[in-house]
């Protein structure tokens, strides 16, 4: 599991983080039940190991982007 810790702006009425490979297929979308201030965890129980990247998605608009690298 990896935890993810986000801001969203509180003038935003809808957020999610899209997960994507390293080939840019999309594996994983969550909504974000918090605007404000929040965290959601990750099970990468289903994934297998290698560099992804995740994007908060305020609005419908690409807020932020981070890499993340799941060893197992």
């Amino acid at each position: 599991n990896t935890v993810i810790r986000y801001v969203v702006p509180t003038t935003a009425s809808k957020a999610n983080i899209q997960l994507f490979d390293s080939n840019g297929r999309q594996v994983g979308d969550y909504p974000l039940p918090i605007i404000g201030e929040g965290e959601i965890t990750l099970s990468a129980n289903h994934l297998p190991a290698g560099t992804y990247i995740y994007k908060l998605i305020v609005d419908g608009v690409s807020a932020d982007s981070k890499k993340l690298v799941l060893v197992k």
